[in-house]
């Protein structure tokens, strides 16, 4: 009886040691952490850990340059490194905010998440480092004031944005070209930035080429998400939430007009293809580097990419095309404080180092997948050149030269200046919200079922249904809230 009780007490300490006991995620691995550390190491003495998040090759930039330079202005300053990878972000910073100070102290966020983890807590607010008299900022009125307005929470800030990323207009050059010289009564003349839907689908159509029943080139493709939803609601002059972001409002004519829209292109016109391939290895940006479709849209971060994997190609871009409203959503990275970090000056030191004007032109200039957030750097003439990056003789991300410009990113200067008429920049973060993770998993199923190949489901009533599910599993969250 006693040995099987003392049994028993074994097996229910060794189950608390496992319960409590932290383990770090088998995802996880932090560059610096390595037990055997050298001299220098030892003798810091502040050490910070900095998450992000990207493609491998963007450690030249964040922990190469970044994390490096950081620590020679700091010599006692050590700078750890950690990249998560997918729906690890939200994961990882949700799980170290746990009072033990082990989690990042800086962390890189995108509006995407943004404001579901300030409300679990994870970010500190910035306004008490923005305004301190000594080691504060007073240059906040340098950033596009949307990014801004997106990070705000309740009259606070608990992030500064890093970038501003949009969708635009990809199109073939040399396919244009090719119709032109084909068609000389009738040229069809390089997509511009006032173009709208109608003049889209119209050369969409003309540059369309079939051989019988195979299509040999698309004359347009574009993802079916919800991104591209949103972009084109709005130009519909639809409205993606209410006032207060707590329902959504895409049951309405002008979101039946957008999925109408998109079906007489794929399915009436047949001018873009039925399917977006979302998940396979042959998506729209596929066809376009292929050289199978004049036209595609896609965001900021696909130029280098194009320029990468098509060097021969000669393409342009330019803003979305209009409808009622000249508008286009955007999303922003940004640098935040961990409440839980034992180390917040330190971190946000950083952050106003990574955040500095020369810094944010050396994100532009090394990988140029989205435009800086301040002013000065968008609107300098650094801005109209690039270097890329290149490690060992591998090119990663392609440079551009100045005679580039117009054509690669000429148009991110229309889509973010105020346009004197609206007082508004093209590119707009209202579709921004704490459940906006909720709402574009719960679209996307509605669109995957509208788009289906000879689908019989009716968009009107999709649509609906989308609505009434995000809206009552809203409800439902802000009543375990006790809103």
């Amino acid at each position: 009886m006693r040995n099987s009780t003392l049994l028993l007490l074994t097996i229910v300490v060794l189950v608390l040691l496992l319960l409590f006991v932290p383990v770090r995620p088998p995802e996880e691995r932090v560059e610096g952490s390595e037990t055997s550390e050298s001299p220098s190491d030892k003798d810091r003495e502040i050490s910070i850990l900095v998450s992000i998040w990207g493609m491998p090759w963007e450690d030249a930039l964040f922990k190469d340059y970044y994390c490096r330079e950081f620590e020679r202005l700091h010599p006692n300053v050590r700078v750890r490194f950690i990249r998560l990878a997918g729906d690890m972000v939200s994961k990882y910073m949700l799980w170290h905010i746990r009072g033990d100070g082990t989690g990042a102290d800086v962390l890189r966020q995108h509006t995407g998440s943004y404001l579901r983890l300030v409300d679990a807590g994870v970010n500190e607010p910035l306004d008490g480092y923005i305004n301190h008299p000594e080691t504060g900022i007073d240059d906040l009125n340098d950033y596009i004031p949307e990014t801004l307005e997106a990070m705000t929470v309740n009259g606070r800030l608990y992030g500064l944005p890093a970038d501003l990323n949009t969708v635009c207009l990809l199109y073939n050059k040399d396919l244009f070209d090719a119709y032109n010289r084909e068609h000389t009564d009738s040229p069809i003349s390089y997509p511009t930035n006032d173009w709208t839907w109608e003049d889209l689908r119209r050369a969409a159509k003309a540059l369309t080429v079939r051989k019988g029943a195979r299509t040999e080139i698309y004359g347009f493709d574009f993802m079916r998400s919800s991104g591209e939803f949103n972009a084109f609601l709005l130009q519909a002059g639809g409205r993606i939430w209410n006032e207060d972001k707590t329902r959504t409002l895409i049951d309405s004519p002008e979101a039946l007009e957008v999925i109408r829209f998109w079906k007489d292109l794929t399915t009436e016109l047949q001018i873009a293809r039925p399917s977006a391939m979302r998940d396979t290895a042959m998506g729209p940006d596929k066809f376009f580097q292929f050289g199978k479709t004049a036209m595609l849209i896609d965001g900021t971060w696909r130029l280098p990419d194009v320029l990468l994997q098509a060097p021969g190609m000669r393409f342009g871009a330019v803003c979305m095309p209009r409808h009622r409203r000249a508008v286009s959503v955007g999303g922003s990275t940004l640098w935040a404080i961990s409440s839980d970090s034992r180390n917040k000056e330190v971190a946000w030191e950083f952050i106003k180092f990574v955040n500095s004007p020369e810094n944010l032109h050396k994100y532009w200039d090394m990988l140029w997948v989205a435009p800086p957030s301040r002013l000065s750097v968008l609107f300098s003439e650094k801005f109209k050149f690039t270097s890329g990056l290149a490690r060992n003789g591998e090119v990663f991300i392609p440079g551009f030269p100045r005679e580039s410009f117009e054509d690669l990113a000429g148009w991110m200067l229309e889509a973010l200046s105020v346009n004197p008429e609206t007082g508004k920049r093209r590119v707009t973060l209202e579709d921004a919200s704490r459940y906006g993770e909720l709402y574009a998993r719960r679209l996307q199923v509605a669109l995957d079922r509208i788009f289906l190949p000879e689908s019989t489901y009716d968009p009107e009533t999709e649509l609906r249904r989308c609505a009434e599910d995000i809206n009552l599993e809203i409800s439902q969250k802000l009543r375990a809230r006790g809103d």
